[in-house]
C-alpha cells in the first residue's frame, strides 16, 4: 500500500471510529435526556417479574435484563459501523480475505461474550451497591482487577481459540530464537505458536498473550510468509517490551481505579 492509499485508509478508519463513539455517546445522551431509560427499566422490571423468580432475585434480574436490552439497542447501530470499518473498508483496500459469513460469525460470538460478561458484571455491581452502600466502589474496583487478571490468563487458552486457530510454530529455529529472546528479557513463555490469520486478513501480526504459565508467543502466518526471521524477532521484541515494562499490570490498575 503506497503512502497516499495508506493515508486514505487510515483517514476512513478514523472517521468510522469517530462515528462509533458518536453513536455510543448519542444513544446514552438520548436515553438520559428522554424517558427512554425509564421505559427500558420498566420493561426490564416487567420481564423479570414475569419470569416468576423469587422476589429476592427480581431486582438483580431486572439489572441483567436492562443491560442486555441496552446492549442489543446499542448493537443495532454499532454493527453497521463495524461492518463498514472492519469488513467493507478492509476489502476495498485489498487487506482482507474474510468471507461475510466468517465476519458475521465472529461478530455474533463477540456479542454473546460481551453480553454475558456485561450482564454478570453489572449484576455483581448492583449486589455490591446493596451490600456496601458506602464502599461499593472499592469492591467494584477490586472485582474488576481480579476479573481482568483471570481473563488475561485465560485469553490464550480459552478466549482466543473461540475466534482463531493456532498450531505449534513449525519453523523450529525461529521458535527457539523467539523463546530464547523472551527468556533473556526475563519473560517466561510456554511456547511459540503460529496464528492462522491468512483466511481473514493480509495484515501481519504478532503478540505475546497471557500471564504467568499461560503466556505464549503468537506469530501470524501472514507475518511468517512475508518477513525474515530477523524482522520477526524485532517485531516480537516490541511486544516483549510491554511485558517487561509491566504495561498490562499498569493498564489493569488504571482501569480498576477508573
Amino acid at each position: 500500500m503506497n503512502e497516499d492509499k495508506s493515508a486514505r485508509y487510515h483517514k476512513r478508519r478514523r472517521r468510522a471510529a469517530v462515528a462509533s463513539v458518536a453513536w455510543s455517546a448519542g444513544l446514552l445522551a438520548f436515553l438520559a435526556a428522554t424517558p427512554g431509560a425509564v421505559g427500558l427499566r420498566e420493561l426490564a422490571g416487567s420481564l423479570a417479574a414475569w419470569l416468576g423468580l423469587p422476589p429476592l432475585l427480581v431486582p438483580t434480574t431486572t439489572v441483567v435484563v436492562f443491560v442486555l436490552a441496552l446492549a442489543l439497542l446499542h448493537e443495532a447501530g454499532a454493527i453497521p459501523i463495524a461492518f463498514y470499518r472492519t469488513f467493507l473498508l478492509e476489502h476495498r483496500f485489498g487487506l482482507s480475505n474474510e468471507a461475510p459469513g466468517r465476519w458475521l460469525s465472529d461478530q455474533l460470538k463477540g456479542l454473546l461474550l460481551s453480553a454475558a460478561f456485561s450482564a454478570a458484571g453489572f449484576a455483581a455491581l448492583y449486589v455490591a451497591i446493596q451490600l456496601w452502600p458506602s464502599w461499593w466502589w472499592v469492591a467494584a474496583g477490586a472485582g474488576f482487577a481480579a476479573i481482568a487478571v483471570v481473563l488475561a490468563r485465560l485469553a490464550p487458552v480459552l478466549l482466543l481459540p473461540i475466534f482463531f486457530k493456532f498450531r505449534p510454530l513449525r519453523r523450529e529455529d525461529l521458535r527457539q530464537r523467539l523463546v530464547a529472546l523472551s527468556r533473556r528479557a526475563g519473560v517466561q513463555v510456554l511456547d511459540a505458536c503460529e496464528w492462522q490469520l491468512s483466511d481473514r486478513t493480509k495484515k501481519a501480526n504478532a503478540a505475546l498473550t497471557g500471564l504467568g504459565r499461560t503466556r505464549r508467543i503468537l506469530v501470524s502466518d501472514t507475518l511468517l510468509a512475508h518477513h525474515t526471521d530477523d524482522e520477526i524477532e524485532v517485531i516480537l521484541a516490541h511486544e516483549i517490551g510491554h511485558h517487561v515494562r509491566g504495561d498490562i499490570w499498569k493498564g489493569i490498575a488504571l482501569e480498576s481505579a477508573a
